[in-house]
């Protein structure tokens, strides 16, 4: 009945965890953030990403941003109109001698038409309408079109469908049915910006306040307001019944849809050229100089100075301001290019060392962290004693040795500290054990231990007992009652023998037991008992240890044992089979090297390691992978970790302190917006214009096999780490997992009808459902239905009288080719397995050998931790070869190529492929990368060097080859689609660099 009963305790516990995580990870609204979780935090810092030169955009100053409703941003730079993706930015710009491009390179403003996907651009020439779907401008300029002045500042189009621009020198009515163009006068001229409110009237902003356009005698009139600056330079409608304006000199006004002011927001600088308000209803302000500004709905105001540190704002004139769909807002600056504000990336490190900050934390991993009953933090820093950092006061305390101060730190290495039932904390050094006390802010050695002890950790049992790990001298009992002292160690004949003497940690859990882990093995003390039970490495089938340095032990809030392993992931006890359940790399782990865990209030176990952090489902499963991107601080976390009294979780790192607030929430995203962006044939796009080719259904001729398609998911949130995976249905039998290169291509596809299928996956598990392109690849006249028929017919007919012409004879030869027959079978069983791997035409191995003989030398490789180098490389132009001088010549070509990969290729244990059409692999395994390239470039002279041959006559014409090499020692996770890959990405590396190249993989 106990057993019975505490099983189905396990399963009421895993039940009730679980309802909460579903309930955590699905309330979301419709931005795919987490509800009710506001940008800007108390317990976390926030980061702002940059997207500058490097990032392709065309200009640093930007000047407007939109969002269009297939979820592509567009930037108005003062260099052109940029389209971006989330990995590459297409540039618009003039086109010299023609009326095709954009009316002038300096945009100053951008309105987007959702109904007919039209950008309106106001230039410093005029607007342009660029229609999104044929890629085309059409240019409206002063010259031309009647404008009163060509520099085009605010925008905006009314429910008529008249399109009005506010310029330099009044107000343009501009009707895109006809190009009439009518002019309005606006005191002091200058009109900065324009809205259609939710009553359809039309508000200027000016120079001298706020006007309206009177509908009746279509004259622009003054809106009667006192504001603060006659200076009005944006209008927003963020609320339907509620106006906000950005002043010069003004800051910001509310007023109702009677323009009665409702509130008035002054900032330390009022110069407001922009604003945005997000989806957790904070009012962004930027500035002309004073960075940009926060209020939130509570009407706290927060600054955001820009600064040269990559996570502060980029420049401090904010010129733009844009939240996308997803809530992350996108903030454009005059001179610094675009600062990306992601409310998923918070600034988790809340201690670092600051070299200009002598109150900051000291440089070096966390080897501990405690919090005392004043609460405040005590954190060890490697060779560097003490920090101290009093909560109240936020201020830090440093203590370190001193040989010539009575009462210092004994040793600057500290490894442990513990407090005790009378609140006095208890510090292990590499010297020892000492006091620290409050009262004298000194520290006293106590000397209960044999001298120089490197003390590892402490834990404290009741109000008088202590057990103290050592680096080499096993394990201490200390009773502080009776000042009894026993010692475990591997060598004391007198108890159990510990497994190890180096003691890593020590956990006295729930039950009673005590946990020791050590260098070699897990040791545990069962109450009552004074004998320890060892447990070591072992299989994963038997539900063993994965490794014996136990590095960290932690007990959850139901009891379940959890043991960290420096080179073995986690794993906990089952306490019912009396064994483990581990989680390694194999199973999303970031790094089987963990050294500390902790759980969070929403019951996951947050797992720190030499390589990331992870979150753990222990109900599910489920892990989720954390890395500096998501605001950690960094890769490589130290001993150091603490859950506080707050509930917030502490995790020191070579970087700092990580602290993740206790009411942590993993934004969910929603599935990238998937789209096939292009299709290639024969390495040149196709002549379609269309934005995208999802459900697209193309047609090719019976010789178009070379195909080439890219696509591209929009999930802002970490673009340039979004996977993609792909299947080219009636081709592929699998999924081909694609990583981050977003590319497909295919050759010598034959005849029939496909659809290839592209999914995508962003770094948040928000995965797309799957996009498709349909084609038809033609069937040749002479394999129509219509041609067997006849060559049937044929073949029946020529059948027949050879038949009777051969009837005769054949009958006196049969019984003599039998026996002949079953002499050659061995023979030609053997020639048919040879020709089974091989291509006939080169001699080299075809791609089903390369199937087979990959994955053997993969895993060999992986094995032995040998280098394994793949090659992948093609004929530039090959069709060109066969345009002008037949295939037959290409074929000729083809053979000259393959005679020379032979003679180069010295080793047996050298393979060359050909892997399809006029592309090539060769497989080196047990060389290095520099041999490698060595022998790329010996390829690449020497086939440069072969002529192109006909039937009649030899051409002093010459090719060249692109060439892709990937060079590793495979690492577990490599399998070889990966690989292949790889080098395929580098081929297609080469090709863009302008083909003749030859291109190394830089991934491992």
């Amino acid at each position: 009945m106990t057993a019975l009963y505490k099983a189905w305790s396990n399963v009421f516990i895993y039940v009730f965890v679980l309802t909460l995580m579903v309930l955590h990870f699905t309330v979301s609204d419709s931005h795919g953030q987490i509800l009710d979780a506001p940008i800007i935090r108390d317990d976390a810092g926030i980061l702002f990403d940059r997207l500058g030169r490097a990032s392709g955009l065309s200009n640093l100053s930007v000047s407007s941003m939109i969002q269009d409703k297939y979820g592509f941003l567009w930037f108005g730079t003062q260099s052109g109109l940029n389209r971006f993706d989330g990995r590459k930015i297409e540039v618009y710009k003039t086109v010299p001698f023609t009326e095709d491009g954009l009316a002038h390179n300096l945009v100053q403003t951008i309105y987007y038409d959702e109904q007919s996907h039209e950008l309106w651009v106001g230039t410093y020439q005029g607007v342009s309408q660029f229609i999104i779907h044929e890629r085309r401008f059409e240019n409206y300029t002063v010259k031309d079109d009647n404008l009163s002045n060509p520099i085009i500042i605010a925008i905006e189009k009314d429910s008529e469908g008249y399109v009005w621009l506010g310029t330099m020198n009044g107000l343009n009515r501009l009707d895109p049915r006809d190009g009439s163009v009518k002019q309005y006068n606006i005191p002091k001229e200058t009109v900065r910006s324009l809205l259609i409110d939710s009553k359809e009237r039309l508000l200027i902003g000016t120079y001298d306040g706020l006007f309206t356009m009177d509908p009746v005698s279509d004259v622009v009139i003054p809106v009667e307001v006192e504001l603060p600056s006659p200076n009005v330079m944006t209008i927003k409608a963020f609320e339907e019944d509620v106006l906000t304006l950005g002043l010069w000199d003004g800051g910001v006004v509310e007023l109702d849809l009677d323009f009665n002011i409702l509130s008035k927001t002054s900032y330390a600088d009022n110069r407001v050229y922009s604003l945005e308000k997000t989806y957790d209803g904070t009012l962004w302000v930027g500035t002309w100089g004073g960075g940009l500004f926060a209020t939130e709905k509570n009407k706290t105001t927060h600054h955001f100075a820009s600064g040269e540190s990559d996570g502060s704002l980029v420049h401090p004139i904010v010129y733009s301001m844009l939240e996308d769909d997803s809530g992350i807002l996108w903030i454009g600056t005059n001179g610094g290019g675009i600062s990306k504000l992601n409310p998923r990336k918070r600034d988790y490190v809340k201690f670092s060392h600051d070299p200009r900050n002598q109150e900051s934390l000291d440089i070096g991993k966390i080897n501990f962290i405690q919090e005392d009953k004043d609460e405040n933090l005590w954190f060890a820093v490697y060779n560097n004693g003490l920090n101290k950092y009093n909560t109240r006061t936020e201020t830090m305390t440093k203590y370190k040795y001193d040989e010539n101060q009575v009462g210092s730190l004994m040793d600057n290495q500290v490894m442990a500290i513990d407090m005790l039932e009378d609140g006095r904390l208890l510090i292990g050094t590499a010297k020892g054990l000492v006091f620290y006390n409050q009262g004298t802010d000194t520290f006293t050695p106590w000397n209960i231990l044999p001298d120089n002890l490197r003390i590892y950790d402490i834990e404290r049992v009741g109000d008088h007992e202590l057990w103290i790990g050592t680096y080499t001298s096993g394990l201490f009992y200390y009773n502080m009652m009776t000042d009894e002292t026993l010692q475990y160690s591997s060598t004391n004949e007198d108890f159990q023998t510990l497994s190890d003497n180096l003691v890593y940690t020590i956990h006295h859990d729930s039950k009673g037991r005590l946990w020791v882990g050590t260098n070699n093995g897990l040791n545990l003390l069962e109450k009552g008992s004074d004998t320890f039970k060892v447990f070591k490495k072992g299989s994963r089938e038997e539900h063993q240890l994965a490794n014996n340095s136990i590095s960290d032990i932690f007990e959850d809030s139901t009891g379940r044992m959890w043991f960290g392993m420096l080179d073995g992931g986690v794993a906990y006890y089952d306490e019912m089979n009396k064994n483990f359940v581990s989680f390694t790399e194999a199973d999303g782990l970031s790094s089987n090297a963990v050294i500390s865990m902790l759980e969070g209030n929403d019951n996951l176990i947050w797992v720190a390691t030499y390589d990331g952090m992870s979150i753990l489902n222990p109900v599910t499963g489920e892990i989720r992978i954390l890395t500096a991107d998501d605001g950690i601080g960094g890769m490589e976390f130290s001993k150091g970790h603490l859950k506080s009294k707050d509930g917030s979780m502490m995790f020191g790192g070579v970087h700092g302190i990580t602290v993740i607030p206790k009411e942590y929430s993993e934004f969910k995203m929603n599935p990238p917006k998937l789209y096939i962006t292009e299709v290639e044939l024969f390495q040149q796009p196709i002549e379609e214009k269309r934005l995208f080719y999802n459900g697209a259904h193309l047609e090719f001729a019976p010789d178009e096999t070379f195909l080439g398609f890219r696509f591209v998911a929009l999930d802002y949130d970490s673009p340039d780490k979004i996977i993609f995976s792909y299947k080219l249905v009636g081709f592929d039998q699998d999924w081909i997992y694609a990583g981050t290169r977003d590319y497909a291509s295919y050759s010598n596809l034959p005849s029939g009808d496909y659809e290839l299928m592209v999914v995508a996956e962003g770094i948040r598990y928000n995965k797309s459902e799957p996009v498709s392109v349909y084609f038809t690849i033609e069937t040749p006249w002479y394999r129509t239905p219509l041609a067997f028929v006849i060559y049937t017919t044929l073949l029946v007919l020529m059948g027949y009288g050879i038949y009777k012409i051969i009837e005769a004879r054949e009958l006196k030869r049969r019984n003599s080719k039998l026996a002949k027959l079953n002499e050659k079978l061995e023979v030609v069983n053997t020639e048919l397995e040879t020709l089974s791997i091989k291509d006939a035409l080169t001699d080299f191995y075809n791609r089903r050998y390369l199937d087979f003989k990959l994955d053997e030398l993969l895993k060999l490789a992986k094995r032995s931790k040998t280098n394994l180098t793949l090659i992948m490389f093609d004929i530039d132009n090959f069709k060109s070869i066969n345009d002008q001088y037949g295939h037959i010549a290409g074929d000729y070509y083809l053979v000259d190529v393959a005679d020379t990969i032979h003679k180069l290729l010295s080793r047996s244990t050298d393979k060359a492929i050909r892997y399809g059409g006029d592309e090539f692999i060769i497989i080196l395994y047990d060389n290095n990368p520099t041999s490698a390239y060595a022998l790329c470039e010996n390829i690449q002279r020497e086939i440069g060097q072969i002529p192109i041959q006909t039937e009649s006559e030899t051409n002093q014409a010459k090719a060249t080859i692109s060439i892709g090499l990937v060079s590793m020692v495979p690492g577990e996770g490599m399998n070889k689609e990966q690989l292949i890959a790889l080098a395929d990405q580098a081929l297609y590396k080469a090709k863009e660099l302008g083909k003749n190249q030859i291109y190394v993989s830089d991934e491992e």
